[in-house]
């Protein structure tokens, strides 16, 4: 699905399709082999490209232009929803810590939360004082990789994309 995206932007004369990461890698350290990379943002990132083996003779950039909508996503094992919806309920208690101003230095000012029993009720603010808001969980572990931006941000405004869903109250119980 992807290489016929990129059939449809660019002419067909121009591309030569690479169907393993070491074939990629080869053609980019090949002087005459490689300028342009298609990919997923993990995939062309800088990165990733140098742990595959290049040696960058040449200077490496990735674009800004986005010709596929590829966000970063939580995966779980299927076969544990109970873990699935924890991991589902405190992503997006980082978005919501985002959203409301709250880092980690004051996270004891996440709401609390019966949804993983009554003794779990500060579930939320251990999240956020653990690895803090979605924003610095990102900065701190993938911004250097795939720049924050497009699909990665909150939903603001008008903007792309994240919002933590409905339900998670400002109000504080104890």
């Amino acid at each position: 699905l992807e290489f016929r995206r990129v059939q449809d932007i660019f002419q067909d004369v121009f591309i030569v399709p690479k169907l393993t990461f070491n074939e990629i890698i080869a053609a980019l350290n090949d002087e005459q082999g490689c300028n342009a990379v298609a990919g997923g943002f993990h995939d062309v990132a800088l990165q990733s490209i140098e742990e595959r083996g290049y040696v960058g003779n040449e200077p490496y950039l990735v674009g800004e232009n986005l010709f596929s909508k590829d966000p970063l996503a939580l995966t779980t094992r299927q076969t544990d929803p109970l873990w699935s919806s924890f991991v589902r309920w405190i992503f997006w208690a980082l978005v919501y810590a985002e959203e409301n101003g709250v880092p980690q230095a004051t996270a004891n000012q996440m709401p609390a939360t019966k949804l993983f029993g009554a003794l779990r009720t500060n579930a939320l603010y251990h999240a956020v004082n653990a690895v803090g808001n979605y924003g610095e969980l990102y900065d701190r572990n993938f911004n250097q990789l795939v720049p924050r931006g497009g699909l990665h941000r909150l939903n603001v405004e008008f903007g792309p994309m994240l919002r933590a869903l409905p339900g998670i109250s400002t109000r504080r119980t104890v």
